[in-house]
């Protein structure tokens, strides 16, 4: 008889945590009245914790879920009973709560330098059934998103700013084409070539260099090799 090792990825099921906090109270003769201390991990007037408002944001925002459909998961699997008004409640004193890093963020996309570039993307969102936008700017650092009536150029130009001198990575989208040093997206680009039987050769060359600069990404290659692979591609654009 032999012994067959087999792996498989299962997760444990989920159970909710009902956190107690013994909080001390004392009275203030500055402002005549009672204050209490702040538990950590825990928004102000907030029902539920961090890592729970954190959780229904990832599914509100990044997987566009409805309210009501996070209700239902939070109660079926992780037995949780909360109403759709305490969501969007408490989400958006998640919103006040990093409402000052939420700003912060948005100066420093301003001050992000030329050597650096930021990517810029936008896509359709509802807010109770009216149409918005969901826009994305991401650096190495940063990733930065917001919601906004406008499809425009005001959005890009309120993030970045109206003198940004950085490079911007966006798609074809006029609202973009205001910032003076921008890349296109490759997939954008290869998509509108290969739709060019004029010059189906450009698509090819822009298509191969497109690998060439792709294998530049490798881990194990040093700056000095890539630079060198750089200068080399940029002389076969240029001829």
């Amino acid at each position: 008889m032999e012994i067959k090792d087999r792996f498989v990825d299962d997760i444990e099921p989920a159970k909710p945590n009902k956190k107690k906090y013994s909080i001390h109270r004392k009275w203030c003769p500055h402002y005549k009245k009672l204050m209490s201390e702040k538990p950590g991990g825990v928004i102000p007037k907030c029902r539920l914790g961090l890592n729970l408002l954190l959780f229904i944001a990832f599914y509100r925002y990044v997987l566009a879920m409805p309210v009501n459909k996070i209700c239902t998961v939070l109660e079926e699997y992780y037995e949780i009973h909360v109403s759709t008004v305490t969501i969007i409640n408490e989400l958006n004193l998640l919103a006040k709560a990093f409402g000052h890093d939420f700003g912060q963020i948005i100066e420093e996309m301003k001050r992000e330098k030329r050597e650096q570039s930021v990517h810029g993307d936008e896509t359709g969102h509802r807010i109770n059934g009216e149409k918005h936008w969901l826009w994305a700017f991401i650096t190495k650092a940063k990733a930065l998103y917001l919601v906004r009536k406008s499809r425009g150029s005001k959005v890009p130009k309120e993030v970045l700013g109206e003198d940004f001198d950085g490079v911007l990575t966006s798609d074809f989208w006029d609202a973009y084409n205001w910032v003076p040093n921008q890349q296109k997206c490759w997939s954008h680009i290869l998509r509108k070539t290969r739709g060019m039987p004029e010059d189906y050769h450009l698509h090819c060359k822009l298509r191969r260099f497109y690998r060439k600069a792709k294998k530049l990404e490798k881990p194990d290659m040093s700056m000095e090799e890539k630079r060198l692979q750089v200068e080399i591609l940029e002389r076969e654009i240029g001829s």
